[in-house]
This record gives structure tokens, C-alpha cells and sequence, in this order.
């Protein structure tokens, strides 16, 4: 009977102890992995002297925005340090004292689009909106640009009505909204089909602010691990006929007039003047940029696949973008084709940046110059 009795303490003793022991492991590892992440997380912040190594930006409602009241620095490869500063409602701003929408002034220049219009990774006075405002109204900080990745003119149309629902635009001198073919049709032709991504978690948005090491691991998975074989290049408009793609250009059309039309509306408020501007997708302007994007390929054989047509679809989105502006054009609106603007002016690689498709500083000072010329023309001019 002793003999049992010793026995069967003993057995939850020695399982007791296993626990302890297991937990002892557990929690020294536990402290280990929390005592790296938080000296990775010290080391990017000294590294990047705290700037974010990504440009933050998140999906609400369905669509995409920027952080709203936030004010961060990015520094990206290529790109160098920018600063960012939004209003209540995620459009960028010059500054602190901007981010207030009662700031806003009658005759300020108002901004519709996505990454272009935004000034991807780029100072704000390099942006052409803070240019133009500069040419037109001698203030450089008179923008706001309600602008961020991913956006298409269906998300922008509905940016814009909450953005008018929300804030008093004070009868705009000039707005601009911006079509970038680089992606633009491609999205919409995806929007038409319902698609669309689910809304961001709080706790991602927070983090994508707030931690370094994560925003770093967003950027890597990015470049090294989210290569699908289509950078550069709009796959489904080209694989859809003649007919297709321009039932799809003319959806575009519909969806930028809605825009105008909105703006011109918004009660006694509505914008003075609306302009469009539409950028092309860099291998328009030159066939030879399209050899920046191999390496984001799967293999080289995709590369070539979609390297040895590049002219025929170079001459396939250049004929989108005539029609387009002539729509545009015949609908009574203003309108800048950068592509033109590039063609005329000489080598292609100065009008885009390196390693992606958006429009370098000195692109948008041309494209600001095309606008102040268009819809103010000099008084010589207008007689």
C-alpha cells in the first residue's frame, strides 16, 4: 500500500516539475525573441534616423487613403528623405498649419488622383501641384492633393464625394485630376468586377506607423518576394480586343467627367477652372525604360515575353491615350498628355524615376509649367 502511495504522487510531481521546466524554457524564449525584436526595432530607428522605409498608406471604407493628422518622413532607395503631412481627412499638406481644413483659402489648387497626383516619395514643393500653385498663385502651400497608391478614378470619385461632404473646398482656382495609364484602366476594369481588397486592421495601420521593423519587412516582401511577373505592364487591358479596350477607356472618360462635374457642382463652391492630366506609362515615351523592370520579374523568359511586344503595346496605349484626351477635349475640359510633353522634350529617364513608374521632380516642374500655360495662359496669349 506504501508502495502505491509513493507512486502515485510521484507521477503528478515529476509532470508538475516538466511544466515548470517547459514554462522556465518558454518564457526565457519568449523574453529572447522580445528582447531582439525591440533591439531590431532601436537599430532601424537609428539606421533610418526614425524616417519610414515605406510610404504608409492603408484601405478604408474600400478604397485607399493616407494616414489622416499624421505628419512622418519617408526614405526609400532612389528617392531620398520626403516629408509628409495630412489634414483630417488624409489629403497632403505643406505643413502643421495646414492640416486643418478651415486653412483652406478661396482660390486654392485642389488634387484628385492616385500615387502620381500624390508626389510619390517626393518633397511637397517638388510636387506639380505645389508648383503650379507657386506659378499661379505665389504660394507653394495654397494644394491640397486628396491622393494615395492604388487609387483608381472609381476610388478617386469616391474619395472626392467625402472629402466635398466633409470639407469646404472654397470655390477652387483650378482643379486637377490625374489619369495614370500605367495602372488606372487595368484597376478599373477590376473595380467593374467588384473586386477590391478588405479594410486594414487598426492594429496593421498602427503598426505600419509605428514600427520600423515592420514597415522594413513590408518593404522587403515587397521587393524581393511579390514578384508576379506583371510589373510595368498592364496585363488585362492587353489581353482584352480592340473593341474591349475601348468600351474600357470610355468607362474612364465617364468616371473623370464625374469627377469634373462634381467639383464644378459643390453647390456655390464649385472649382473655377478643371483640368485633367494623363500620364503614360513610362515605355510609351521610350520602349528601351522597360528594361528597369526585369528584375521584378518571376524569370527572364516572362521578362521577354513581355519585352519582345513592347512596341506593339506601346502603340496600343498611345492610342488609348489619344482617344482619351480627345474625348476630353471635345467634352470642353483641359487636358495635359505628359506623354506628348516627354516625346517633344528629349530623353525619357528624366521624366520617370528609376525603379518605378512615377514621374521624377523635373516631370512634374514640365507638367506644371503644361498647366499654368494652358489654363492661364499669359495675357499676349489669351488675345
Amino acid at each position: 500500500m506504501t508502495e502505491l502511495s509513493v507512486t502515485s504522487v510521484a507521477g503528478p510531481v515529476v509532470c508538475a516539475r516538466r511544466r515548470c521546466r517547459w514554462m522556465r524554457f518558454a518564457g526565457r524564449g519568449a523574453a529572447f525573441v522580445a528582447v531582439s525584436v525591440i533591439g531590431l526595432e532601436l537599430c532601424l530607428r537609428v539606421v533610418l534616423l526614425n524616417r519610414l522605409p515605406i510610404l504608409p498608406f492603408y484601405i478604408e471604407q474600400g478604397r485607399p487613403a493616407l494616414p489622416a493628422s499624421a505628419h512622418f518622413t519617408t526614405w526609400v532607395e532612389w528617392h531620398g528623405a520626403s516629408e509628409y503631412w495630412t489634414d483630417a481627412y488624409g489629403a497632403r499638406v505643406a505643413s502643421r498649419g495646414k492640416q486643418n481644413p478651415a486653412s483652406i483659402q478661396t482660390g486654392d489648387i485642389f488634387v484628385l488622383g492616385d500615387s502620381q497626383a500624390l508626389g510619390y516619395l517626393m518633397p511637397f514643393d517638388q510636387t506639380f501641384g505645389s508648383q503650379l500653385a507657386k506659378r499661379v498663385l505665389g504660394d507653394a502651400a495654397r494644394v491640397r492633393i486628396l491622393a494615395a497608391p492604388g487609387m483608381d478614378p472609381v476610388s478617386e470619385l469616391a474619395a472626392l464625394r467625402g472629402y466635398q461632404s466633409a470639407v469646404n473646398l472654397r470655390r477652387p482656382r483650378l482643379a486637377v485630376m490625374v489619369l495614370n495609364l500605367g495602372n488606372d484602366l487595368d484597376e478599373l476594369f477590376f473595380a467593374g468586377l467588384g473586386g477590391g481588397e478588405r479594410d486594414t486592421s487598426s492594429s496593421t495601420r498602427w503598426l505600419m506607423m509605428h514600427s520600423r521593423l515592420f514597415a522594413e519587412w513590408i518593404s522587403i516582401h515587397t521587393i524581393y518576394f511579390s514578384r508576379d511577373g506583371w510589373t510595368g505592364v498592364n496585363p488585362i487591358l492587353y489581353n482584352l480586343d480592340a473593341a474591349e479596350r475601348v468600351f474600357l477607356a470610355r468607362q474612364a472618360i465617364g468616371v473623370l467627367e464625374q469627377q469634373a462635374a462634381d467639383l464644378h457642382r459643390a453647390h456655390l463652391n464649385g472649382a473655377e477652372h478643371v483640368a485633367f492630366v494623363i500620364v503614360p506609362a513610362p515605355f510609351q515615351v521610350d520602349s528601351r525604360l522597360f528594361e528597369r523592370y526585369r528584375k521584378n520579374f518571376a524569370s527572364n523568359q516572362v521578362f521577354e515575353e513581355w519585352n519582345s511586344r513592347i512596341d506593339d503595346f506601346a502603340g496600343m496605349m498611345d492610342a488609348l491615350d489619344r482617344f482619351i484626351a480627345r474625348q476630353l477635349c471635345k467634352d470642353g475640359f483641359d487636358c495635359v498628355q505628359v506623354s506628348e510633353l516627354a516625346r517633344n522634350d528629349g530623353p525619357g529617364a528624366k521624366w520617370f524615376v528609376q525603379d518605378t513608374d512615377h514621374l521624377t521632380a523635373y516631370g512634374h516642374e514640365k507638367v506644371a509649367d503644361a498647366l499654368a500655360r494652358l489654363v492661364f495662359p499669359p495675357a499676349a496669349e489669351r488675345r
